[in-house]
């Protein structure tokens, strides 16, 4: 959530996880499908795709777009 907002400006509450799964590949992708909400707007659901190799300390928030639902 706080890289979301740094990148974008976008300032979200986030509500809970609706669906999570977890892709091994040269790292491990972690896709979450998360419920948020803009302060004043109504809730939102979110794929979000964060790329994480902890055996080399490196996560990175790959993907964040709104689903619109």
């Amino acid at each position: 959530m706080d890289e979301h907002e740094r990148r974008t400006g976008e300032n979200l509450k986030f509500d809970h996880v609706v669906r999570e799964s977890v892709q091994l590949t040269k790292g491990i992708n972690y896709l979450l499908v998360i419920s948020a909400e803009e302060i004043g707007a109504a809730v939102k659901k979110y794929e979000v795709i964060v790329w994480d190799k902890p055996w080399e300390g490196l996560r990175n928030l790959t993907s964040f777009p709104s689903k619109g639902e």
